[in-house]
């Protein structure tokens, strides 16, 4: 579940102030004996006793020595709240003994149930999961976001089959634009925010038919044993290093302060200093202990070595740790010279991933050329772990890219096509469709608009494979033989690459919109 947005400190404030905004009734009682003052300076009076009863959360709090009063005017402890004064209202009107608040959108009624889960009242939570429920036919989209924001998978599977209904009733006439395809027609800025990995599965739930194990969160892998916590390679134990930095599980690798200061990785050294004494020469080395486990730290230090760079990360998943940590500890020099350097070298292996990780750091060079290599992919079925800690905002757009990208290819392709092409003249063999009504234009279609779940071949491949077939169903044939024409299968590649040139060229034009 993403992380309570704006997750609050809450303190306790010496007395309510005289020139604080009070809330309406029955929050206005000056008979109470604690204030909650909102984000946006709403002071809400209110009873512990009903507090405690509602909440675990609040019982504890009320539960510790609570510290005496500062004299004044109102006397009343007050404790500050992130929460704005509606999102406020609504929650305590649901433990109150007064009618339960009308939830009026659904972006309201997700800010009330964060603060719910916040402060433990189930009662609440139980209300709001019902009046979702209520909600979702008409806003399915807002639904299945705001039920995917708190791991409600019942309610994200009710969303999803509205979801789908909406999706197989749309207007598909017009391929060339994305508001007639699946991603176009089911997403919604509210699902923004959620992990693109329950969006994927929201998506191909609507192409299959499918119900995944769940929507919120991937499905649980098998357990995995326990894993040796690795030793520091051979080259992080050399005698002329003069700094140890300890790995958070007790590897330690044997470094040059120099390397460090010249990459940024001073950060690295902020640590608890512990001093050894190395060598009859009385040389010191200095030790230092840091919170980065040993698979991180390990890699993170190859990077600041240029001559390690056959041994550099290969695995994506341990590389975005690797970058996470560099731009944490403010290594800005490494991320420009080598971190998104290795990035660009793993993209035609893991576009996607690769896309992910580049889109999440806001490096748009590398997002727009891994995007590029996806552009004649087929995305339905292309599943990354990574997808789980990107927000669906980005994933969609590299949906809306694909589809462009996938429509220039269409349009190209009927520049290179007549009815003529495939029309039997011979008087005999098997009669070709048209290349405007054929098959393949069902399948661009399904392709281009999202609604089918097989893959297809890529442009050049497809007009070859046609351009074959036809011919041999005129009784052509690849090698000269007596009574028997030939084709110029070179001829057809030579013409499949021409179309590809221009495919390419007119790719170029088109950019991924990052944010």
């Amino acid at each position: 579940m993403p992380p309570f947005p704006d997750d609050p400190k809450t303190s306790l404030d010496s007395h309510a102030s005289s020139s604080a905004q009070i809330a309406q009734f029955p929050f206005d009682r000056l008979d109470a004996d604690v204030v909650l003052r909102s984000a946006d300076g709403v002071d809400f009076y209110v009873y512990k006793a009903i507090l405690s009863l509602a909440s675990s959360f609040f019982a504890t709090m009320f539960s510790l020595e609570q510290p005496p009063p500062v004299a004044s005017s109102l006397r009343h402890p007050v404790i500050a709240v992130s929460e704005d004064s509606n999102t406020l209202d609504a929650l305590l009107r649901y433990s109150y003994p007064v009618g339960n608040p009308e939830m009026r959108t659904l972006e309201e009624l997700d800010k009330v149930s964060f603060a719910a889960i916040k402060y433990d009242i189930p009662e609440t939570l139980m209300t709001l999961r019902l009046i979702l429920r209520g909600l979702t036919p008409q806003a399915p989209g807002s639904a299945f976001a705001v039920a995917c924001n708190h791991s409600w998978e019942d309610e994200a599977r009710l969303a999803a089959e509205h979801c789908r209904k909406i999706a197989v009733s749309r207007d598909r006439s017009d391929i060339t634009n994305f508001a007639c395809t699946l991603p176009g027609a089911v997403f919604v800025d509210q699902m923004g925010r959620i992990p693109a990995g329950a969006y994927y599965r929201l998506l191909s739930y609507i192409r299959t038919r499918s119900f995944p194990p769940q929507f919120c969160t991937p499905a649980p892998c098998d357990a995995e044993g326990r894993k040796d916590v690795p030793a520091a390679k051979p080259q992080f134990n050399r005698v002329d290093g003069d700094t140890v930095l300890c790995s958070s599980d007790g590897v330690q690798f044997r470094v040059h302060r120099v390397v460090l200061t010249i990459n940024d990785a001073g950060a690295l050294l902020n640590e608890t200093t512990v001093v050894e004494e190395h060598g009859i020469s009385g040389d010191t080395t200095r030790s230092f202990q840091t919170s980065v486990s040993a698979d991180v730290l390990g890699p993170l230090l190859q990077f600041c070595y240029p001559h390690e760079a056959a041994e550099r990360v290969c695995d994506l998943a341990v590389y975005k740790q690797v970058a996470q940590t560099a731009f944490s500890y403010g290594m800005h020099t490494l991320m420009r010279t080598t971190v998104q350097r290795v990035l660009r070298e793993a993209l035609g292996a893991q576009p996607l991933t690769a896309f992910l990780i580049a889109a999440q750091f806001g490096w748009v060079h590398e997002a727009q050329r891994a995007a590029e290599l996806l552009a004649t992919e087929h995305l339905d079925d292309q599943y990354s772990r990574e997808l789980e800690t990107t927000p669906a905002s980005l994933y969609q757009q590299l949906l809306k890219f694909h589809h462009r990208c996938q429509a220039i290819i269409m349009q190209i392709f009927e520049k290179y096509s007549t009815n003529e092409d495939f029309r039997d003249t011979s008087g005999w063999g098997p009669p070709m469709p048209g290349i405007r009504d054929g098959p393949w234009k069902q399948k661009w279609f399904d392709e281009v608009t999202g609604m089918r779940s097989k893959k297809v071949k890529t442009i050049p491949s497809v007009i070859t494979e046609l351009q074959v077939k036809r011919l041999k169903a005129l009784g052509y044939r690849y090698q000269v033989s007596e009574n028997t024409e030939y084709f110029d299968l070179e001829q057809i590649i030579t013409t499949t690459q021409s179309l590809e040139s221009e495919v390419k060229a007119a790719l170029r034009t088109v950019k991924v919109g990052l944010y």
